[in-house]
């Protein structure tokens, strides 16, 4: 039952309470480990929902990307996006944090072509 979280003991049905047993700390780790990880992407979610909210309110076009990047203020060094589609075309993002906290840049990358684009950015705070 622990396999989908990372255990990776072969285990048949007669060992199967002796291995639960002898593992129930790391079974325990693994599950604190995939609760934090939940943690994330639900903190993720709520901010990506905060700013389609605010985009409805708005009234912004609908075929746009929306990147959250959670604890924005803790980020060093660089995050990349998925590769999103707009105008049939695939693109991605990067952003480079710098590590004196001065400054952050934002970058935008043709995925598989080599067009150019007008884009509009727009940075959303994650308080409304």
């Amino acid at each position: 039952p622990f396999e989908e979280h990372g255990c990776t003991a072969v285990i048949t049905n007669k060992t199967c309470d002796a291995h639960m047993q002898e593992a129930a700390m790391a079974h325990a780790l693994l599950m604190c480990n995939a609760v934090t990880a939940l943690k994330g992407e639900v903190a993720q979610l709520r901010q990506t929902n905060s700013v389609y909210q605010r985009m409805l309110l708005l009234s912004f076009d609908s075929e746009c990307f929306i990147w959250s990047i959670p604890s924005f203020e803790l980020q060093r060094g660089a995050e990349v996006s998925k590769i999103f589609k707009t105008k049939g075309l695939n693109w991605y993002m990067k952003i480079d944090f710098d590590e004196s906290l001065q400054y952050s840049a934002v970058y935008l990358y043709a995925s598989g072509h080599t067009k150019r684009v007008n884009f509009e950015f727009m940075l959303f705070n994650q308080d409304p």
